[in-house]
């Protein structure tokens, strides 16, 4: 009801005025979890002469999660995707982002979801697929013989993707014809594709 409201009025650069956004709207806004943290190392790296308890304290967080944040901006591309589907944790996608090899980190990420491991069986997990360079239970063969174990299949079209180049659209074809097969298993049978 209101005819007036008290309002500062201030000049700003373009600059300024994309940091004054980016921080109303990590205050303000319901963002995921990975949003946040890229709207913090957007910021972070805007004012590299900012403290992380200054920053912390503009966004309203402790420094611990301004640390975290540009952690977590910098995981390879299949740990954000997990991350962004609530397939892991932040603490178990740290902990696997120590794997470089594309095939063992999709097999790992699999497990990982699929056994519900803490942060620290991820950790011990993962030091085991550094040391031996596999990941025990990830399928290697159909068992049937017949084509791709479904696990391989993701794991080639995954490569794929983030390689340059054409995906495989017969390896596509016969992933999801197993998937539309099996619609009728229930769904964590499906999603973890225990077969």
């Amino acid at each position: 009801g209101r005819t007036e409201i008290p309002a500062v009025v201030r000049e700003m650069g373009d600059e300024e005025a994309l940091q004054a956004a980016i921080f109303a709207n990590a205050a303000h806004l319901e963002l995921h979890l990975m949003e946040r943290c890229e709207s913090i190392a957007y910021v972070a790296k805007m004012l590299p002469d900012e403290s992380p308890q200054e920053l912390a304290q503009w966004f309203g967080v402790s420094a611990e999660v301004i640390g975290v944040s540009r952690k977590l901006v910098t995981l390879q591309p299949v740990l954000r995707e997990s991350l962004l589907g609530g397939v892991l944790t932040p603490a178990q996608a740290l902990e696997l982002d120590r794997i470089e090899d594309t095939k063992l980190l999709v097999a790992a990420v699999g497990r990982v979801a699929r056994d519900g491991m803490s942060p620290a069986q991820t950790s011990v997990f993962v030091d085991e697929v550094l040391r031996t360079r596999k990941v025990e239970g990830a399928e290697e063969d159909d068992e049937n013989g017949e084509g791709e174990a479904p696990t391989r299949l993701v794991e080639r079209l995954y490569t794929e993707l983030v390689s340059p180049g054409r995906i495989d659209s017969e390896a596509l074809r016969s992933l999801l014809r197993l998937l539309l097969q099996d619609l009728d298993q229930p769904p964590d049978r499906l999603l973890s594709f225990e077969y």
